[in-house]
């Protein structure tokens, strides 16, 4: 063989070992039953403790890191950044001034107050086509409007007026006017009527005015609670008792109601009903009138959608502007260096410094938890579950084993050489030691068993899907297809569920060179130790995945016999 192909011949074997962890190829050959051949190498059955663990090799870096960018074209307004800073969680970073985006959203929410606005109005125009009685009295409707009679929005309808309270400004002599007071008690008497009603001085007039024989009076209003027996446009002449003397008024004044409210169309349309007549007596509430308008539920409808719309473009509009306001996503340490190693770019960022959208100014990272991704093989993939515990061993502190835990499971493999791996986060709790970008070995514990039959890995072969060993029988002779089942695997041993017992020989095959052979032949290979059942595989991947389930803890292996 030239060199060359040696070459291509030991690349394939180590691609082989790699992937496969302890897959080999034997003599194919079949022994005759008959006595051990002393050149041949045995090992026995022994009882030990086995780990089957699955390991890789990587960089650490912290679970949590966000790298803190400029989330708008503008002008630096603040910053509050270092090179290397400690932050906590809602600290403001920095502050960005957009004159552009500032304006939008004023424009925006004077436009959505606007459509609010008329919202609010339409919506109180579709209320109005039942006109209701804003007070109990009596009802006298416009003399123009009848059924079928088309308004607008200020259309006068009708007025109600309270007929509960009465009110009449009777005018009195200065003189004596002056001597009254607000309260002060106020006989009427009705012209005409064998009646006199009492009321109370609401207000006095402040401007006097001459009568028709040149004296001086002022007007002093009276209301007067109506029992039924009065209504507006009766006369009255009043009596006020200041001590020992009768004051009479100096003529006779007209009632009125109190409270005359006037009633509105609010809504354009045509007048569909009205169902009393003028002069009846209404409640607070009743519906004196109903107005026919077919566009007005549309118009609310559209204006709605109006206003939902304006209510986003305002929302996303006041996320950009409060983004301006950069601030801390977490507690931790923010540093230039996570985007630029070289430079701090720091330097060339001050208050008042342009900076366009996705500048970059550095990352914050949690260095309370850490993680390690690692690459396992896509053969031991079924075998990795969140939350399996691991160890990770740390280069530069090869003393140490921090305990960690499976964190996350890629669902997307990455092919290289034939062999697919899948990357696997191992979540490592930090004591303040491990460093970002630290090289850490993750060694992932599948399962283990304690006090369990082990034979070397290469002592077993598989055939159609079945393991077999070269039993050593107590007479000496050979059983070259001796049937066992296989549990777990580590590196270097196998554990035997069935078919052997401790102290049992077995011989080990002699194990001959790989020649050159396909992803798909060397896949093969290395499914050879995978589990046909539950449990977990006795093959090699997991050596593979970096240097894999070794048998940490295990009993030393019996030293191979010729």
């Amino acid at each position: 063989m030239n060199s060359a192909a040696k070459k291509k011949s030991a690349i394939a074997l180590l691609a082989l070992i790699v992937a496969g962890g302890s897959a080999y190829a034997y003599i194919s050959r079949t022994p005759h039953a008959g006595k051990l051949e002393k050149q041949e190498m045995t090992a026995e059955v022994r009882r030990g403790d086995i780990r089957f663990t699955i390991s890789g090799t990587s960089q650490l870096e912290p679970k949590d890191m966000q790298t803190i960018i400029a989330p708008s074209d503008g002008t630096i307004k603040s910053i509050r950044l270092s090179r290397i800073k400690n932050v906590k969680q809602g600290e403001l970073l920095f502050e960005v001034s957009s004159p552009t985006l500032d304006t939008n959203y004023q424009k925006a929410q004077v436009t959505l107050n606007q459509l609010n606005k008329e919202l609010n109005d339409l919506k109180q125009q579709m209320n109005s086509l039942q006109t209701k009685a804003p007070i109990g009295g009596k009802l006298v409707y416009v003399n123009n409007i009848d059924v079928g009679t088309t308004v607008t929005k200020t259309t006068k309808l009708a007025t109600i007026s309270d007929l509960n309270t009465l009110t009449v400004n009777v005018p009195f002599p200065l003189e004596d006017a002056v001597q009254f007071a607000v309260g002060d008690s106020v006989d009427l008497y009705l012209d005409g009527f064998m009646l006199t009603k009492t009321g109370r001085i609401q207000s006095i007039g402040r401007q006097p005015r001459a009568d028709a024989k040149g004296g001086k009076i002022i007007d002093v209003e009276v209301i007067v609670p109506n029992d039924s027996t009065m209504d507006a446009g009766m006369k009255a002449k009043g009596e006020v008792r200041i001590g020992e003397r009768i004051v009479k008024s100096t003529d006779q004044a007209v009632l009125q109601y109190r409270s005359v409210v006037t009633v509105l169309a609010n809504v354009a349309g045509s007048i569909g009903t009205l169902p009393y007549k003028s002069g009846m007596i209404v409640q607070s509430g009743d519906i004196i009138s109903t107005i026919v308008n077919d566009t007005i539920g549309d118009d609310v409808a559209n204006k709605q959608t109006a206003v939902d719309q304006q209510r986003i473009t305002v929302s996303d509009l006041k996320e950009k502007v409060d983004s301006l306001k950069v601030k801390a996503p977490f507690d931790g340490v923010f540093s230039t260096d996570f985007v630029n190693k070289k430079t701090n770019i720091l330097n060339s960022i001050t208050v008042g410094s342009k900076v366009t959208t996705n500048t970059q100014f550095g990352g914050i990272a949690s260095l309370d938890n850490m993680q390690l991704p690692i690459q396992v093989d896509e053969l031991d993939l079924p075998s990795v579950k969140a939350g399996l515990k691991a160890d990770v061993r740390v280069d530069s502190m090869p003393d140490r084993v921090f305990q960690a835990e499976v964190n996350q499971v890629s669902s997307v493999g990455n092919t290289v050489n034939g062999v697919t791996f899948f990357d696997v986060a191992l979540a490592v709790k930090n004591t303040r030691d491990l460093k970002y970008g630290m090289t850490a070995t993750g060694e992932i514990l599948v399962k283990e068993k304690k006090n369990t039959l082990l034979l070397p890995v290469e002592s077993v072969q598989q055939k159609q899907g079945k393991r077999y060993v070269t039993l050593v029988q107590p007479d000496g002779t050979v059983n070259p297809m001796h049937e066992v089942k296989i549990g777990i695997r580590s590196k270097t041993d196998v554990e035997i569920v069935e078919g052997l017992s401790e102290n049992d020989r077995v011989i080990i095959p002699t194990i001959q060179k790989l020649a050159e052979g396909t992803p798909q032949e060397n896949a093969r290979l290395r499914q050879q130790f995978q589990p046909t059942d539950a449990a977990p595989a006795a093959g090699g991947t997991g050596a593979a995945s970096g240097g894999g389930g070794g048998n940490n803890g295990a009993k030393a292996p019996a030293a191979p016999k010729k």
